[in-house]
């Protein structure tokens, strides 16, 4: 990559890397929060939207490391490569918690009524 293509996938990931996983986290947790009763139920659904907003956080710094470097090292690209699949398998598996935390408040107001 040339530096004006590293410059725009730095901006990428200081502007709309950093706000998704920020926006995407705080919304999950109001999603979540305001379907989940049971206090330790809700801790462990909000714990993947909130280790994905770390991952993600982090691997766009990661990221950028490895592409600054000039010679980046095989570890280097192993974290970043290992943030970034976390990253979406963490996304994946926040999706289907936000999805059973409101089709278990659907299911419970059904058999309440």
């Amino acid at each position: 990559m040339d530096a004006d293509a590293l410059g725009q996938l730095n901006y990428v990931h200081k502007t709309a890397g950093t706000l998704f996983p920020l926006i995407f986290g705080f919304t999950w947790l109001l999603l979540i929060g305001t379907n989940v009763a049971r206090k330790a139920f809700r801790w462990a659904l909000w714990a993947l939207p909130l280790l994905f907003v770390v991952v993600r956080l982090w691997g766009n710094v990661a990221i950028d490391g490895v592409l600054a470097a000039e010679a980046p090292d095989a570890g280097q690209v192993a974290l970043a490569s290992g943030l970034t699949i976390a990253g979406w398998v963490l996304l994946v598996l926040s999706l289907v918690a936000g999805g059973a935390a409101v089709l278990l408040k659907a299911r419970s107001k059904k058999a309440a009524s």
